[in-house]
């Protein structure tokens, strides 16, 4: 946990490209149990992420919910401050999941792009309203 929190602490922003190709690294050194399970997760929640529009759980929200039980940091406010290292690193490893797990060899790090603002749940009422008229 330490190698993963100190990694975070030296690239707080954006990720180059050397620093995930040290976190996957760092994953791949995993007891084999341990790296399927994360694995697994991970992109599990990559699949979440990509209904953010409907679930409204983007990568941060979901890192900030499994964060905490994929790392735990302890209590008091170093806890509290490595808490925040850890869900940025289970964020980074949602956004580059395909990277960190999938065996891609040249590691990119993705261009920024803006956030979705969720639509309102009355839109999501609307269309259910909708689909239950049509049916």
């Amino acid at each position: 946990m330490d190698d993963f929190l100190s990694l975070q602490r030296s690239s707080p922003k954006e990720p180059s490209p050397e620093n995930l190709s040290t976190l996957r690294d760092l994953i791949h050194t995993l007891p084999p149990a341990n790296y399927g399970t994360l694995k697994y997760l991970v992109q599990h929640l990559a699949k979440v992420a990509n209904h953010r529009d409907a679930n409204k759980m983007t990568p941060v929200s979901l890192s900030i919910v499994f964060g905490p039980n994929i790392f735990h940091c302890g209590d008091g406010l170093e806890g509290l401050q490595l808490q925040g290292y850890s869900n940025s690193t289970v964020c980074r490893m949602i956004l580059y999941n395909e990277v960190l797990f999938g065996g891609v060899e040249e590691v990119k790090v993705r261009k920024k792009s803006s956030p979705v603002k969720p639509r309102p749940y009355s839109e999501h009422i609307a269309d259910r309203n909708e689909e239950k008229v049509s049916s």
